[in-house]
């Protein structure tokens, strides 16, 4: 089994980029990162790591490095705002919120690679987001349903958790962070070089487009995955 750790960005604010990431990590991995950075924060008096709160090139050079020696992979699965306001409203009831949309992408794209090692997923999606509600209902969906349960390889104990108490997420935070910082061109040339040492394990970057987004609504219509939020013709949601 491996554990999938995964984290949002931009979807709390009108940015011009949504994304989701995370990492995957081997039981061995997830225990050896957790017994190592919890205690790294504490010697430096930190209760988490949130990267757009923490201007300390040390901690951001600690977590890269911890990072490199304990996870197996990392995704990050994005789409620009601007590409999600030209999708039709009927569609959007497929893929839910950006947040969701992005989020089971990337659960998807790390099945898949699970799957080339015959292994399932035990996934720890961050929490606290306003559409929390509707993430945990397209989990339930795939937790009771024995073809999507096998799609996205899935663990029962699957499902959201707070980065406060699952530490592992605050790696998939700053992967978030870094990626879409780079995409904006706002990395200075000091965090550049840090980041490079990323390409030191693999990862799977992939950006929706409009064929794609389309697919990937159809494709949940047919695997009948579905919001618990409607979603009007303006293209905002409210709880059904």
């Amino acid at each position: 089994m491996l554990e999938a750790h995964l984290d949002e960005s931009n979807t709390h604010e009108q940015s011009p980029l949504v994304l989701s990431a995370g990492y995957l990590f081997t039981p061995d991995g997830s225990r050896a990162f957790a017994d190592l950075w919890k205690p790294f924060l504490e010697s430096r008096g930190m209760a988490y790591f949130h990267a757009n709160k923490c201007n300390d090139e040390e901690v951001f050079s600690a977590l890269i490095h911890l990072v490199i020696g304990t996870a197996e992979i990392g995704f990050v699965r994005f789409a620009t705002r601007e590409m999600l306001k030209r999708q039709h409203p009927r569609l959007r009831q497929f893929t839910g919120s950006p947040y969701a949309l992005c989020t089971l992408s990337c659960m998807e794209q790390m099945a898949e690679f699970a799957k080339e090692r015959n292994e399932t997923v035990l996934y720890f999606v961050e929490g606290g987001n306003e559409y929390q509600g509707e993430i945990d209902h397209f989990i339930s969906q795939i937790k009771h349903d024995p073809e999507l349960r096998d799609r996205f390889s899935m663990e029962q104990r699957s499902g959201t958790f707070d980065k406060k108490q699952v530490i592992h997420l605050q790696a998939a935070d700053l992967l978030g962070w870094q990626f879409q910082r780079a995409y904006a061109g706002a990395i200075s040339a000091e965090r550049e070089k840090l980041i490079q040492n990323f390409k030191k394990i693999p990862h799977r970057l992939s950006c929706f487009n409009h064929i794609s987004l389309s697919m990937q609504a159809v494709t949940n219509s047919v695997l009948r995955l579905m919001s618990n939020r409607k979603y009007v013709a303006s293209g905002l949601s409210r709880r059904s």
